[in-house]
């Protein structure tokens, strides 16, 4: 018996085939192809070998700038973003441990690179705040 579908007048119609195809898709981590060179964040992740991270933590809301704001050398802060990274974006121990290192380092980086430095007496004598 031959298959009938509804066809919407101006809409695109497709086979069952690629429609189920692309359903997968919306399943599947990340991968290299779909996002752009330059995102930062997954220049990050692919380094730390973390690349099919990458579509989970951006779904999450989460970039590099916020993921490295987020780091701070407390316990406090590192039990957090160990929490989110184990319970939430599913990652193994190891892999949270790269990434907290990862984020330090790099904060620590950037740091020394813009400056920032956060204490109250960082800007020379007599210059307000």
């Amino acid at each position: 018996m031959p298959k009938t579908t509804l066809v919407t007048p101006g809409a695109i119609t497709q086979d069952e085939d690629s429609e189920e195809e692309e359903e997968d898709s919306m399943y599947h981590k990340s991968t290299p192809n779909d996002t752009p060179q330059n995102d930062p964040l997954r220049t990050f992740l692919d380094k730390l070998q973390l690349g099919n991270y990458h579509h989970t933590i951006v779904n999450s809301g989460w970039n590099l700038d916020l993921l490295v704001n987020a780091y701070s050398d407390t316990p406090e802060s590192t039990a957090e973003l160990k929490t989110v990274f184990r319970n939430d974006w599913k990652m193994t121990l190891q892999e949270s441990i790269r990434l907290i290192t990862a984020l330090k380092t790099e904060k620590t980086a950037r740091g020394n690179v813009e400056g920032n430095d956060t204490r109250e007496n960082a800007l020379p004598e007599g210059v307000n705040h």
